[in-house]
């Protein structure tokens, strides 16, 4: 939480850049202020920004919050984006990232070494637009950069998980590479959309 003003200031050969605190909100366990939601119970997890609506989400426990930021001495709250659907059973959420418009939330899957999903949510109204199954315990999901449409990047750690033969077989890590198509989220096609790059060729390296 922060208490006092705050100013940074940053010099370079060629420019001086200040930033000055402009309002602070607070995701501790106490109330937070004006129309935004509180108390808020859990850790802070992950925060990502879109600087063109100036909209902001925070993980927070097993939540997913947004804030306005248009004008930045007076963040308001835009509500809480909804659970999972489609009888998916969340073991918790592990990261978010927004873009195009678009929020993409990784959940692990429920035990976590079982597939997790990733939600895609309307920025605009939070509403679920689609979603695809995923790997085992996804680590970070962002913005990847794409030649036209949307495209978000999933880290997937996949930790070891019971072999069925008493022992331990190791889970396999991926990065899955997901392309928006122009029909929307609703229409994501594993086939075609998306790409999945693990590491099976180093095994035994």
């Amino acid at each position: 939480v922060v208490t006092d003003d705050v100013r940074v200031t940053v010099r370079g050969s060629r420019r001086l850049v200040d930033f000055e605190l402009a309002a602070r909100v607070d995701l501790g366990a106490g109330p937070l202020p004006g129309p935004l939601p509180g108390p808020l119970p859990g850790p802070l997890r992950a925060l990502t920004s879109d600087p063109t609506p100036r909209e902001t989400f925070v993980v927070r426990g097993d939540e997913v919050l947004g804030f306005d930021l248009a004008d930045p001495t007076s963040p308001a709250s835009i509500g809480t984006l909804p659970p999972p659907g489609s009888g998916f059973q969340s073991g918790g959420v592990r990261d978010v990232a927004v873009g195009g418009g678009l929020v993409a939330v990784a959940h692990d899957g429920t035990p976590t070494s079982a597939p997790g999903r990733l939600l895609l949510h309307s920025a605009a109204t939070l509403a679920e637009l689609g979603a695809i199954e995923i790997p085992p315990r996804p680590a970070e999901v962002v913005v990847a950069p794409s030649f036209g449409g949307i495209r978000f990047a999933i880290a997937c750690a996949a930790d070891p998980r019971p072999d069925g033969a008493g022992g331990l077989g190791d889970g396999r890590g991926a990065v899955l590479l997901v392309t928006v198509p122009p029909s929307g989220p609703g229409s994501l096609d594993p086939m075609n959309d998306v790409v999945a790059i693990d590491f099976a060729a180093f095994d035994g390296q």
